[in-house]
């Protein structure tokens, strides 16, 4: 695969890795990308958007934003979490993108 950026990618079972110690990881490693949060029987429970190590936009349930995110760290200790780099197109100012981040 010459030429071409692997995506990266981090997983495990919640049950080993503790979400806060994992959401501190990529935000400290700058990370671009998609924290998925599933339950036992792996259905998505929630999506959090890191860009930059800065987490731009979360769901959880019903709930979007800041209660979103709220929510995650203290429901959440079963099921499964999968991070992966995505690559953002942006057609204009990337900093107005960033100016509804939560």
């Amino acid at each position: 695969m010459r030429g071409k950026k692997r995506r990266k990618e981090l997983s495990g079972k919640l049950k080993f890795f503790d979400l806060p110690t994992v959401v501190e990881t990529l935000v400290t490693a700058k990370q671009t990308g998609v924290l998925t949060i599933t339950d036992d029987e792996g259905n998505t429970y929630a999506e959090v958007l890191l860009l930059d190590g800065t987490v731009d936009r979360a769901r959880c349930g019903g709930l979007e934003g800041a209660e979103a995110v709220y929510q995650l760290f203290h429901d959440n200790d079963d099921g499964e979490f999968f991070f992966r780099t995505v690559r953002l197109l942006w057609s204009g100012n990337r900093d107005r993108y960033r100016g509804n981040r939560l």
